[in-house]
Order: C-alpha cells, then sequence, then structure tokens
C-alpha cells in the first residue's frame, strides 16, 4: 500500500489560497469576520514556505520509489545467484528446491561474514524450500559465502556450456 503524503499539503494549500468569501455553498455570506479573512490569506513567505515543503515531500516520495526499485533489482540478482547455486551443485534436486529469499545479493554475501557456523547455516536454511535437503544446501551455501564464492553462473557456463542447458528452473 503506498502511501500518498502529498494530499494534506495540498488540501491545506487550496484552502490558504481560496478567497474568503468563496468558501460555502455558493450562498452569499454577507460580511466576514476579520480572523477568518486573517486566516485564509498566507503572505508570500508563508507561501513560500509551503511550497518548498510540497517540493521535498514530491521529491522523497521520488527517492522513495527509486530506492524500492533498485532494491528489487538487487533482490532478483540475489535469486539469481541462488538458483545458480543450486543449478551448479544440486542439479539433480533442482525440481525440489524452492527459492523463498527476499534478501538483496549484498545481504545474500554478508551471511558468509557470519563467524558463528550455526547461526549462518540457519540463515542460509532459510533462503530455500528444500525438505529433505536444506542442512545440506544451507550448509554448502554459507561455506562458498564463506569463501567468497559469487560466481555460480560462470562456472555452470563452463560446466555445461551454454546458458540454454541449465535454465530449467522455476
Amino acid at each position: 500500500m503506498e502511501l500518498d503524503v502529498t494530499m494534506p499539503i495540498l488540501a491545506t494549500l487550496r484552502h490558504l489560497f481560496m478567497a474568503p468569501n468563496s468558501v460555502g455553498n455558493g450562498r452569499k455570506r454577507g460580511r466576514v469576520k476579520k480572523w477568518a479573512k486573517r486566516s485564509t490569506r498566507c503572505t508570500k513567505n508563508e507561501c513560500n514556505k509551503i511550497a518548498e515543503q510540497v517540493e521535498m515531500c514530491l521529491a522523497t516520495k521520488q527517492l522513495a520509489r527509486e530506492y524500492e526499485i533498485r532494491r528489487q533489482e538487487s533482490i532478483e540478482d540475489g535469486r539469481e545467484f541462488l538458483k545458480d547455486f543450486v543449478r551448479y551443485y544440486f542439479r539433480e534436486y533442482v525440481d525440489h528446491i524452492r527459492i523463498i529469499s527476499t534478501l538483496t545479493f549484498e545481504e545474500i554475501k554478508m551471511i558468509g561474514n557470519e563467524q558463528d557456523q550455526a547461526y549462518g547455516v540457519q540463515q542460509c536454511r532459510r533462503l530455500f524450500n528444500a525438505l529433505v535437503l536444506s542442512d545440506q544446501v544451507g550448509h554448502l551455501l554459507w561455506c562458498e559465502l564463506r569463501k567468497g564464492r559469487h560466481d555460480f553462473r560462470i562456472l555452470l557456463e563452463s560446466k555445461y556450456g551454454s546458458e540454454s542447458s541449465f535454465n530449467s528452473f522455476d
């Protein structure tokens, strides 16, 4: 669900720029109190501040969108890395292993920095859904991440030839 933070500010801007007698249901109101006139008008300085706030909100929203797009791309890179890992080490079980990771590629690589082997293997096991093989897959992935190996695509291509011969995942 996307939260639109610009709507309250735009409603405030609309309220500030409305003429005092234009508020209401269309009937002529007669005399408007002085405090009502002052509250519906803004000085040039106030209007500039509000415009700056609107611009900042719009810029923040754009940055959030760009960050989310980059994060989704990195998550896809992480999933591709895990697919290549499974294809390289567990080629015969590709149909039985499902990748459930939502981590980015950088976050997956950071699991290899974990000093505690049991915790690192547990984190690696959470990336896959493999009923019988989860311990083996998790331990082997942690060992490979610990060594710093992230090039399973190249290893696959050298071992099996072109990319089309091992593209049967999912």
